[in-house]
């Protein structure tokens, strides 16, 4: 349970490395439990070791194959550094079960993709500028970063309350564009990450 808290400190104010050995510390220590084992899918998704992240996610399914939390994780994985087409049908399902969890710029960011043209990227964008304000914000911010649409994705980021927001999202390897640009320190400064 420590670790677990350690490593939401730690990925909190960027410092994944050192977070994901509190996961890994977590899970060996817990493995009974499948907390710890998220903890430590989601530090190698966002330090980008798709590998390890892809085995991780393997493991769990095998001891928890039923389990909700893994659905979740596996589709936040497969939607950004995975295979679209499974994120695709994890969406369909994800869906089926809740009507009220649609954002169709999700589905329009993984046709692009899918199938990467001009076409499939406008609608993506279109879908992102169209969604409802507050939801699927860090979402909305990193398609939009994917898309390589930096100005778009800081002024929806401008728009949504700080507390909408983990701070560990912010420090993924999906948002590298957006943390590389120069605007990110007055950003990070308004959501307490930096002073």
């Amino acid at each position: 349970m420590i670790h677990s808290f350690r490593y939401d400190s730690l990925a909190g104010v960027g410092r994944l490395r050192d977070a994901l050995v509190e996961a890994k510390l977590g899970f060996q220590r817990e493995h009974f439990l499948p907390g710890p084992i998220i903890k430590q899918i989601e530090g190698e998704a966002m330090l980008g070791d798709r590998a390890a992240a892809r085995d991780d996610l393997a493991l769990a399914q095998r001891f928890w194959p039923h389990h909700p939390w893994f659905e979740g994780v596996t589709l936040q994985f497969e939607f950004a550094l995975g295979d679209p087409v499974k994120a695709l049908k994890l969406l369909d399902a994800r869906e089926a079960k809740n009507r009220e969890d649609r954002l169709p710029f999700r589905r329009a960011f993984l046709q692009w993709r899918i199938a990467p043209s001009a076409t499939t990227k406008a609608e993506a964008i279109r879908q992102v500028e169209a969604s409802p304000r507050g939801g699927g914000s860090v979402d909305r911010v990193q398609v939009l970063t994917m898309l390589g649409q930096i100005d778009a994705a800081y002024r929806l980021a401008a728009n949504v309350p700080t507390s909408s927001f983990p701070e560990s999202s912010w420090f993924a390897v999906a948002l590298a564009p957006f943390r590389a640009d120069p605007r990110f320190i007055t950003f990070a400064a308004r959501m307490g990450l930096a002073r």
